[in-house]
């Protein structure tokens, strides 16, 4: 049996409130597109929450990302993000 540990709490919670206060919202609203293979609206929310919890360069988001639980929650594929 293999065990992954994975960021969940924090990133989640800040997932959430930003989607209370709207932000996912305006993001999907104003950036259209993909970028990376992932929508570009959440090519720009990464980066928000991964400042707030473990800032990384943009080359190692995907890495970070994938040691978190948003790729299941918001069901992109992190590897993609490596390039």
């Amino acid at each position: 049996m293999t065990v992954r540990h994975r960021e969940f709490g924090f990133v989640a919670a800040v997932y959430q409130t930003a989607g209370e206060i709207g932000l996912v919202d305006l993001l999907k609203t104003h950036i259209p597109g993909q970028r990376y293979g992932v929508p570009r609206w959440l090519y720009f929310m990464l980066p928000i929450i991964n400042r707030l919890q473990h800032a990384t360069r943009k080359e190692r988001m995907g890495a970070w990302a994938e040691g978190t639980v948003l790729p299941e929650l918001l069901g992109f594929d992190a590897k993609r993000l490596c390039k």
